[in-house]
């Protein structure tokens, strides 16, 4: 043939002389049908097979069907801990594809064959072009950074499409360059491939275990290219819409305050992009150059939108504000719409949570109490915090000497410093768990010329030096310290003028030390110091000393606050416990301050005034006369009013305690007490209970007695052989016995055993040692009822041997009957029937059933021939004569 004739939609589309042929002016989603015919000189073929195609902008580069290594580079591997790699698709590979100059790629993806058993750090994705044909070399020019994410771990097999954050428009001209990378991550796998095309120098790799590779553009190859999968846009006039960062992730924020992040939409398409922009609740959008666009509110809310216009190629910067007005999260989107023709809508993800500080409010502004001496009370204050977070709070406490101290107020007495000291501090006292600025002044007094050359601080364990400045004022110059940190340290500042020293006769120098005293210090703090001169001059050429300070916080003697410190979540609220004791103390006022320090930003510190007055009045023990002893019946138990025995000369409110009980449960309301004991337990405790004013106890001694109760006076025989055990469950005429009935057994009209029934669960139980005289015996039972002091014989007889046991899988029912005779049947009527002799009698009370005995002859024995329910009976029997008599039975009464 000549030439080949192309037909699209039955129409000729072209002629070529090549066995192949790319359509390139498609319609994305459009559908077409294509057959060809053979052009010859004397005329045309028969046409093929028409073949129809929908025309798609989602292509595959690259044919092959193997499987990268796990151990070999490729964009998912991570047998090192960060890998860079890059692989180049051809012009012709993208023109036979479809996909022309001026095509933007929006999403590319590779086909996972095996996922990667760690998630790679700070993954890139950059794209750019390239003339070489192959990967033999890197390209670190011109590429642009399509995609991140701050990890990247695919989870399923299969084509992983990823969207570019900035789409990619390719020149149609050189080749495609597509560069993946990730950062360190932590430790290697052998995991991580995808399916590749067999090619020389198809991928190219940089990769390490130490160092980010991100960024080394050099490595080696090998020859399995990764395929790409690829979605784009065809060449053509329109916007096209890129957002960075596609996420917006805010601090957490105070409400009433502010931050501001900021995102940039960019338009990397050909036609201008215009849409608007909306903030979610809590969020508002600013431009950030004003003359970019104009700010208009949807509607009445917080949300709001920005309309905004960018042309081709060029880019926009916004501000969201992040304002929140409530301890919540806030979290949502903004939302783009656009004309773009790749994501007409798109979202932004932002997430911010607004607080409220903690907020400190303290009960009450001041505390007091009167009491008597050698007395207590207790008072408490409320430390409550209405923020979200949480509030941390400490207490310090200092005595001020009021009234019972000589009646003005005013600071304790100090014993800082020695006679004739000539170094001095500016601090009287301190506070444990604090940071300040001490600042030391040094005097020179020599009346000779000697000047000062050294000054020796010594610093307590516990007190902690952060800074130390030099002794400055001197005319001679500065004293300098050689250390200015540590715990306990000793600090020596140092200066001289020629030899000579630098602070003159009558001059003074200051430096100023930054503290921290530990929150476990406590007592006198003790600061030893030595002075020395130049050596010039009379005796001293030293001055030793101590300066003191006070601890102005707890211990106070007279009243104590815990806990000291602590942490309170937002909305909640705790209770300092104040505790106030006059003992020792003389009558008069006592006061001091309590100030509670919190990290409320705007109310750092709280005083409260604390007082207590001590009155003249003497506090008297309580009176308590008890019984000498107390009693109740087992399985009882006794209630006793005790303040009828006990009462308080103060009239103070009184409490009650008990020791010394162990069987015997006491329980105790008020000055009611409760007395109970285990099931059938007898025997007595003293016991001591004290009488309480809240500040005196009175103590007294009861002998609490449980007393047996009357019982059946059986007394079992013992015999020297390994008794029997009966478990049983007992009743009397089938209810459950109660506490204080007792079971007994009996060989004849001995007793061989007695114990007591125990309840439980609505039943009764007991557990039963039978002698035996000799091997199975038969043995009867009987029940004592403590209710009506009567004892019943139990239904049934036991032979037991040596040592046997019986009821251990099912207690064995022991079933008493207070029914113990039974009136005789009286026989009303008989007759012949046609089917015997039909008997009836008269019912009797508590019967159960009825026997009915039969003879031929009245004066010879009779034999029992049925047991019926009911008051009639017929006999089939049909004998020349016969003789009947019925017998009533319940149990094992018969009469």
């Amino acid at each position: 043939p000549t030439g080949y004739k192309i037909y699209r939609n039955n129409s000729l589309l072209t002629t070529v002389t090549s066995l192949t042929y790319t359509d390139t002016v498609v319609t994305t989603g459009s559908t077409y049908s294509y057959y060809v015919k053979a052009a010859y000189s004397n005329g045309d073929s028969n046409a093929t097979e028409t073949v129809t195609v929908t025309a798609s902008n989602l292509v595959i580069i690259g044919t092959g069907d193997e499987s990268t290594g796990t151990s070999q580079a490729c964009p998912i591997n991570v047998f090192y801990q960060s890998s860079h790699g890059q692989s180049v698709y051809t012009r012709a590979e993208l023109n036979a594809q479809g996909i022309l100059g001026g095509a933007i790629i929006t999403h590319i993806g590779f086909n996972v064959t095996g996922t990667p058993e760690r998630e790679m750090p700070d993954y890139i994705i950059r794209m750019g072009h390239s003339s070489a044909p192959n990967a033999e070399e890197f390209v670190s020019a011109g590429l642009t950074t399509v995609w991140t994410a701050d990890t990247y771990q695919p989870a399923s097999l299969g084509w992983d499409m990823l969207e570019l954050s900035v789409p990619f428009t390719w020149n149609g001209t050189d080749n495609l360059v597509v560069d993946t990378a990730f950062g360190l991550i932590g430790s290697w796998n052998s995991s991580g491939t995808v399916e590749a095309t067999n090619m020389e120098h198809g991928y190219i790799s940089a990769r390490g275990d130490y160092q980010d590779q991100t960024h080394v553009f050099s490595g080696s190859t090998h020859d399995l290219r990764p395929n790409l999968k690829v979605l784009f846009i065809p060449a053509g006039n329109y916007p096209l819409i890129a957002v960075q960062p596609t996420s917006l992730d805010f601090d957490e924020q105070a409400v009433g305050s502010t931050e501001i992040k900021q995102f940039s939409i960019l338009n990397v398409g050909t036609e201008t992009l215009t849409g608007t922009i909306t903030s979610p609740t809590g969020y508002t959008l600013t431009v950030a150059n004003r003359a970019d666009a104009a700010l208009g509110k949807q509607d009445g809310e917080v949300r709001n939108t920005l309309f905004f216009s960018i042309p081709a190629g060029q880019s926009k910067d916004y501000n969201l504000t992040f304002a929140p007005t409530q301890a919540t999260t806030y979290n949502g989107n903004v939302v783009i719409s656009s004309n773009a023709d790749n994501n007409p809508s798109l979202n932004i993800a932002v997430t911010g949570s607004g607080f409220i500080p903690p907020t400190i409010s303290l009960s009450s502004s001041s505390i007091s109490c009167t009491l008597d001496p050698d007395n207590e009370a207790i008072r408490t204050l409320t430390i409550s915090n209405t923020g979200s977070r949480a509030l941390e709070y400490s207490l310090v406490m200092e005595e001020l000497v009021a009234s019972a101290r000589g009646n003005q107020l005013m600071q304790a007495d100090t014993d800082r410093s020695i006679a004739g000291s000539t170094l001095e501090l500016d601090v009287t006292d301190y506070l444990p768990g604090t940071t300040v600025d001490w600042t030391f002044t040094v005097t020179n007094a020599s009346t000779d010329t000697e000047w000062l050359k050294y000054v020796h601080i010594t610093f307590p364990s516990g007190v902690t030096v952060n800074s130390a400045s030099d002794f400055v004022g001197g005319n001679g110059g500065p004293m300098s310290p050689n250390i200015t940190s540590g715990d306990g340290i000793t600090i020596d500042w140092f200066g001289q003028s020629g030899n000579w020293g630098v602070v003159q006769g009558g001059q003074s120098a200051s430096a100023t030390v930054n503290v921290t005293i530990g929150s476990a210090f406590g007592g006198n703090l003790n600061l030893p110091f030595t002075i020395e001169g130049d050596i010039y001059g009379d005796d001293p050429h030293t001055v030793d000393g101590t300066i003191t300070l006070l601890q102005d916080s707890f211990p106070i003697d007279w009243v104590n606050a815990t806990p000291r410190s602590g942490s309170i979540a937002g909305g909640s609220s705790e209770q300092i416990t104040l505790s106030f004791s006059s003992d020792g103390m003389a009558a008069g006022v006592y006061e001091a301050l309590l100030t509670v320090f919190s990290n409320d930003p705007f109310n750092p510190s709280l005083d409260v005034d604390v007082s207590m007055t001590v009155t003249g009045h003497i506090n008297q023990a309580p009176v308590f006369t008890p019984p000498d002893h107390l009693s109740f019946d087992k399985n009882s138990s006794l209630n006793a009013n005790f303040g009828l025995w006990a009462s308080d000369p103060d009239g103070d409110p009184l409490t009650l305690s008990c020791s010394g009980n162990s069987d015997i449960n006491v329980d105790i309301n008020g000055m009611m007490v409760t007395f109970s004991a285990p099931q059938n337990w007898v025997g007595q405790e003293l016991m001591t209970f004290g009488v309480s004013d809240g500040r005196l106890t009175t103590y007294g001694d009861i002998l609490v007695i449980v007393d047996p109760v009357a019982g059946p006076g059986w007394t079992p025989t013992v015999y020297p052989n390994n008794p029997a055990t009966v478990f049983g469950v007992v009743t009397l005429d089938w209810v459950p016995a109660n506490l204080n009935d007792v079971v007994g057994a009996f060989v004849g009209a001995e007793c061989r055993g007695v114990a007591d029934v125990t309840v439980s669960d609505g039943q009764a139980y007991v557990t039963l040692l039978v002698n035996l005289a000799a091997q199975n015996e038969t043995v009867s039972f009987m029940l004592y009822n403590y209710a009506d002091g009567n004892s019943y014989p139990i239904t049934g007889t036991l032979s037991l041997g040596f040592g046997s046991v019986v009821g251990t899988s099912a207690p064995l029912p022991l079933n008493a009957s207070t029914l113990i005779s039974l009136d005789a049947p009286i026989i009303n009527g008989y007759e012949m029937t046609a089917t015997g002799m039909k008997l009836q009698w008269d019912a009797v009370p508590n019967a159960d059933q009825y026997q009915i005995w039969r003879s031929t002859d009245p004066y010879s024995g009779f034999t029992l021939i049925n047991t019926v329910s009911t008051t009639s009976f017929t006999d089939n029997y049909l004998g020349d004569r016969m003789f009947y008599h019925v017998k009533a039975i319940t149990g094992d009464i018969a009469k």
